[in-house]
Order: C-alpha cells, then sequence, then structure tokens
C-alpha cells in the first residue's frame, strides 16, 4: 500500500508452480504469521490454503511463543491445512531455562498431537570475529 501497489496473488502462485517444477523443495516465506494480510481481504493462510501448502511453523522461546504457537497450530487444523513441522529458533538467547522448557513443552505437543509432523532445533550460529 505504501507503494501504491497491490501484491499480484496469481504471479505469486504461478512463481511458486514453475519453482516446484524446477526444485525437489520449495520454502515459501511468511512475513509475521499466518495471519498477516496480503491484502485488505486476503491473509496469508488463505494463500497457504487455496494452494494446498503444507506448514513449517518457526518459533522461539520468546515470551508468548508457546500461545503464538498454539493459536497458528489451531488456525492451520481449523483450514485443514497440514502441519509438516517446526522449526525451534533458540537465536537469540534469551533466558537458558525458559528456553528449554519451551522447546521441551512445544516438542510434546508436537508429538502427542501431530505425531507425523518434524521437529528442529535452529541452534544459535556463532560467527567467528
Amino acid at each position: 500500500e505504501i507503494d501504491d501497489r497491490i501484491i499480484p496473488i496469481e504471479k505469486i502462485a504461478e512463481s511458486t508452480r514453475i519453482l516446484q517444477s524446477r526444485y525437489d523443495v520449495v520454502l515459501l516465506e511468511g512475513a509475521g504469521g499466518l495471519m498477516v494480510p496480503i491484502t485488505r481481504r486476503y491473509l496469508t493462510i488463505d494463500y497457504i490454503a487455496d494452494q494446498q501448502l503444507p506448514v513449517i511453523l518457526v518459533t522461539s522461546g520468546r515470551l508468548g511463543s508457546i500461545n503464538h504457537t498454539l493459536l497458528s497450530i489451531e488456525a492451520l487444523v481449523n483450514r485443514n491445512i497440514p502441519l509438516y513441522g517446526m522449526v525451534y529458533n533458540t537465536f537469540p538467547k534469551t533466558d537458558e531455562r525458559i528456553d528449554k522448557d519451551t522447546e521441551e513443552y512445544l516438542k510434546t505437543y508436537l508429538n502427542e498431537h501431530f505425531p507425523q509432523a518434524h521437529f528442529w532445533t535452529l541452534p544459535e550460529i556463532v560467527l567467528p570475529r
């Protein structure tokens, strides 16, 4: 809207189809969550549902992340969107105990409710100086 342009949903879909025909795996990254509007009437989750895409949720140990993650999962279930997996991002480090507890909670939740879904822990990447 700032640029006074409309995001062309069909162009995104066509570009995705082209990439899928060329590569074994194509990852599409959303910006900010499932319920983020792409247009005034079309959300990221609408695009995912329309394109029948599986989802990999990315979460962390920040305050509120369990709530946000579980609400996102509920939204996926509500629209019959498959949860392929979850990435637990450990960067940046906050509180070691909270990070570990949140990771274990989400891993257990996923295992109990979505045993087919994958769980990956993304470690902190330390760059050489």
